[in-house]
């Protein structure tokens, strides 16, 4: 399944969102595919995950958290993580997730 982001730079910082386009598969699944995406546009950057300041977490249902966050203990660089918000919102139908992410280059 493919991924929906768009990468927006200003200055020395990234703006990164990202949401499956044909969500399928479990939170941890879908959580997966846009990070390992996320991983890829940051390289296009020049940078990787060390450099992550900020990331916003839509969850279709809070429920869902336990799951999400094996996937981003999974990613995250444990020595740079970035400050995290987790809500729920409303999301496209079968989407577990939407992560919007910034980072400093």
């Amino acid at each position: 399944m493919s991924v929906v982001s768009r990468m927006a730079a200003r200055g020395r910082m990234l703006f990164i969102s990202g949401s499956t386009e044909e969500p399928a598969g479990d939170i941890r699944q879908q959580t997966q595919r846009l990070l390992a995406h996320f991983d890829e546009l940051l390289a296009s950057a020049g940078i990787d995950k060390s450099k992550l300041l900020t990331a916003g977490v839509a969850l279709s249902d809070m429920a869902l958290l336990p799951e999400l966050n094996a996937a981003w203990e999974q990613w995250v660089d444990p020595q740079h993580r970035p400050l995290r918000v987790c809500r729920v919102a409303v999301l496209e139908p079968g989407a577990l997730v939407k992560i919007e992410v910034t980072a400093a280059k």
